[in-house]
């Protein structure tokens, strides 16, 4: 059995971050911050202190409007020791569980959504297939990408998931590529003909 499934269904636990009790991480909490730009879901954004502490409390389901005095507490110590932030950061990564979704073979195919953000496609496949609507938002991500992709499959969309052996031998084919093409080729020099 694929050990992502597992921690999917059996990692979402009791986490805590920078004094907050953090909820499982959902498709609420990434719509979330899609809709604050996070640094966590706009790819190359420069991460600041307080772009840290806005993810943490929407995932916490705090208010994001007002910064609590230990909050201050914390966001000073963070910014007296850099090396902390990337700490933080790396928690952040792994609370959100993203490494335990399903993996996928790519096909080079363009999604059938056409226009669709995945999210909603994510959350409406679930909801016509039997979760209510709060429990399809509030689902770990994680279990709710897994559900999509097995509806998916068993709806007999193409669907092919990548074993954790086939992502190791593509990671050593890949590893292998780049050694031969650092490695110097030797031309042959042609011979004169007499």
């Amino acid at each position: 059995m694929d050990p992502k499934f597992i921690k999917a269904f059996t990692a979402p636990g009791d986490t805590r971050l920078l004094g907050y009790r953090m909820r499982p991480f959902s498709l609420k909490h990434r719509l979330a911050l899609h809709v604050l730009e996070s640094p966590f879901v706009t790819p190359d954004k420069p991460m600041s202190v307080l772009d840290l502490f806005i993810a943490v409390k929407v995932c916490s389901e705090k208010s994001v409007r007002k910064l609590t005095f230990m909050d201050v507490v914390r966001m000073s110590s963070i910014k007296a020791k850099p090396e902390k932030m990337e700490t933080y950061v790396k928690a952040f990564h792994e609370y959100s569980n993203i490494s335990n979704w399903p993996k996928f073979w790519d096909k080079n195919k363009q999604s059938t959504a056409k226009g669709t953000p995945w999210i909603l496609s994510v959350i409406s496949n679930l909801i016509s297939n039997g979760f209510q609507e709060e429990s399809a938002w509030s689902l770990p991500e994680s279990q709710a990408i897994w559900y999509h992709t097995a509806i998916s499959m068993r709806n007999g969309n193409d669907v092919a998931l990548m074993t954790d052996d086939d992502e190791n031998i593509m990671k050593d084919f890949h590893k292998l590529a780049e050694e031969a093409k650092a490695k110097p080729r030797i031309r042959r020099a042609n011979k004169a003909t007499k």
